[in-house]
């Protein structure tokens, strides 16, 4: 199954692809947004053991993928959790093998 998910982008008119923006992706941005493609949420905890990274990188990891609009922070506190970001326009779930490559 390939994906393929659109986001909006703060210059310009058109749309760009997550896949377009994958290459230059961090390798532990790329493993959070692939852990979510195949789970609803992750907590920071949970972030931290994938990427192997102590709290306060995972903070900067989550924090740099939430101002990038790739996934959005919910709840507060102890019960903080992120999800892959629904708010842009569309999500065309094609492409997917590129996300493995």
């Amino acid at each position: 199954m390939d994906i393929e998910i659109f986001r909006p982008i703060t210059t310009g008119d058109k749309s760009r692809t997550i896949a377009n923006d994958y290459e230059r992706l961090s390798q532990e941005k790329k493993t959070i947004l692939l852990y979510l493609m195949d789970h609803q949420e992750i907590s920071r905890k949970k972030a931290s053991s994938l990427i192997n990274s102590k709290s306060t990188k995972t903070y900067e990891v989550l924090t740099e993928l939430v101002n990038e609009k790739f996934i959005d922070k919910q709840g507060q506190g102890r019960a903080t959790f992120y999800a892959l970001n629904k708010k842009p326009a569309t999500r065309l779930f094609q492409n997917y093998s590129a996300w493995y490559a």
